[in-house]
């Protein structure tokens, strides 16, 4: 079995994250590509809505504040940045007091077209008792 590396002869085994995410290229948005264990973690809050809209935020992480556009983004712009949701979002807003938390929001279908969500089934506790 020739595994492309031998231990006995000193040779570390080679580093496939390095391999697949070298340090030296550069990303697109200017920073430097990190290795998988340290890819920044992006929040998304659980929706919520009215009567028209479906509402969600997003928080970036801290050193992302300073690269994002300070204009509305269009999809393939936050996308870019390496957000992640269902197509139909549209963000309409920044958060005020916090640069990076991202207002989203898309159109919910007409009331008659919504689905229904089937109504709770009732358990009686006692039942199984005996």
């Amino acid at each position: 079995l020739d595994v492309g590396w031998n231990s006995v002869a000193g040779q570390s085994p080679p580093n496939p994250v390095a391999e697949i995410h070298p340090t030296s290229n550069p990303h697109p948005l200017g920073m430097d590509q990190q290795p998988i264990q340290q890819i920044q973690h992006i929040t998304y809050s659980t929706k919520y809505s009215d009567d028209t809209y479906e509402y969600r935020h997003v928080v970036l992480p801290s050193q992302l504040t300073d690269i994002v556009p300070r204009h509305l983004l269009a999809e393939h712009e936050w996308r870019s940045l390496g957000l992640q949701q269902s197509r139909g979002w549209i963000h309409y807003g920044f958060y005020g007091p916090e640069k990076n938390v991202l207002l989203f929001r898309r159109k919910l279908p007409p009331p008659a077209e919504r689905p229904v969500a089937p109504a709770p089934v009732l358990v009686d506790s006692e039942a199984g008792d005996t």
